[in-house]
C-alpha cells in the first residue's frame, strides 16, 4: 500500500487526495506538517524544501504534486485522469502549468496575510493582478468546458478547483476582485467540479483543518 504524507487543508495535499479518491486507490494517509511549520529536518531528506505532499512506495519517496500524479497514472492505470491522446495530454499539462505558474504562484505571495493574518507589504501588487488576469484569460480561451476542462474529468479539473479556491479568496481580499464573476466560463466549470462527491469530502476536510489550525 502506498503512503501519503500531507496536510488535508493544504491545497496541493488536497489535490493528491482528490486524485487518490477519484482513482479509488487504497492508501495510508499520514497527516504531516511541512518543514516551514514543523521545523522537522527529517522531511528535508524526502522533499527539497520540506514541502508536502510526499508519496512513499516500496521504500522510495516522491515529492512535487505533478510528479506524484504521474506516478499514480503509471502505477494505477485502470482509471486514468489524463487522456492518452497526444494533443489532449499536452493541453491538460499546459492548463495545469498555467494554473500553477500564473495563478497559484502569484496568489501564493499573499497567503500569509489572507489566511494567517500576517502583515505584508507588496510593491508589485498590480503586476501580480495582471499576471493572474492573463492566466485566467488564456485558460478560458484554451479550455473546452464540456462539461469539464477537456470533456472528461482530469487532473486539470483538480488543479482548477483547488487553485481557484485559494486564488479567489486572495483576489477578493487583496484586490477587491471577484475572479469568478469576471471569468464566467471558469466559474461554471468550477461549480461542476465541486459538485462531485469527492470534492465535497475534500472541501469539508479543508474547512475542518483550517478551523483546527485557528484554534491551535
Amino acid at each position: 500500500m502506498i503512503k501519503i504524507y500531507g496536510l488535508k487543508f493544504s491545497n496541493h495535499s488536497a489535490m493528491i487526495r482528490f486524485a487518490l479518491m477519484e482513482k479509488n486507490i487504497e492508501h495510508e494517509w499520514v497527516e504531516t506538517f511541512p518543514f516551514s511549520m514543523s521545523g522537522d529536518k527529517t522531511i528535508l531528506d524526502r522533499s527539497a524544501q520540506g514541502a508536502v505532499p510526499i508519496l512513499e512506495c516500496d521504500g522510495k519517496f516522491y515529492s512535487e504534486t505533478q510528479a506524484i500524479m504521474s506516478f499514480l497514472e503509471k502505477k494505477f492505470p485502470d482509471k486514468s485522469l489524463i487522456s492518452n491522446d497526444p494533443s489532449y495530454y499536452a493541453r491538460t499539462v499546459e492548463i495545469i502549468k498555467i494554473f500553477e505558474l500564473y495563478v497559484e504562484y502569484q496568489a501564493r505571495i499573499f497567503y500569509p496575510s489572507v489566511f494567517f493574518g500576517v502583515e505584508q507589504k507588496t510593491d508589485n501588487s498590480e503586476e501580480i493582478k495582471v499576471k493572474i488576469s492573463r492566466g485566467l484569460s488564456i485558460i478560458e480561451k484554451k479550455a473546452e468546458f464540456n462539461p469539464y476542462i477537456f470533456g472528461d474529468f482530469s487532473y486539470a479539473d483538480i488543479y482548477a478547483s483547488l487553485v481557484i479556491s485559494t486564488a479567489d479568496e486572495v483576489c477578493k481580499k487583496i484586490f477587491n476582485w471577484d475572479i469568478l464573476q469576471e471569468f464566467k466560463k471558469l466559474s461554471k466549470v468550477i461549480n461542476v467540479i465541486n459538485a462531485r462527491e469527492v470534492a465535497k469530502i475534500i472541501y469539508d476536510d479543508i474547512a475542518k483543518g483550517m478551523e483546527e489550525l485557528k484554534k491551535s
